[in-house]
């Protein structure tokens, strides 16, 4: 399993399209906090919405031509250990891709995690 595969089945399980409209999160504030000070001082939810987005923006839209050693890769990758634990409440799940998660990859979550430590960039 490829670390893009992982990172991506983690980060879409949360709709962070819809916490940020109901919220009015400010991603840019979090990244930039994160920037300055290389911690994520964010609510669970805050977390999963940044790395949903950061997601978004790295393999879809603005950031995809960032590198893979880049800073902005480096945070969503940091992202995947603060959230891969969390729970997902319930009216937030992308179902499809919450299902695929706690079917393909939630089974072997130790192995996981052990295989992005080891893979840090």
């Amino acid at each position: 399993m490829r670390d893009d595969d992982i990172l991506t089945a983690c980060a879409l399980r949360f709709d962070g399209w819809k916490y940020q409209q109901e919220t009015k999160f400010d991603v840019r504030i979090a990244i930039d906090s994160f920037f300055a000070s290389q911690k994520w001082e964010l609510q669970p939810l805050k977390k999963l919405a940044t790395f949903f987005l950061l997601q978004r923006s790295l393999y879809k839209y603005d950031l995809q031509y960032e590198p893979n050693d880049r800073k902005f890769y480096k945070a969503f990758r940091t992202l995947f250990f603060e959230c891969v634990d969390l729970d997902i409440p319930v009216e937030y799940q992308i179902q499809e891709y919450y299902k695929n998660w706690e079917s393909q990859y939630k089974p072997d979550l130790e192995k996981l995690k052990n295989t992005m430590k080891g893979n840090r960039k």
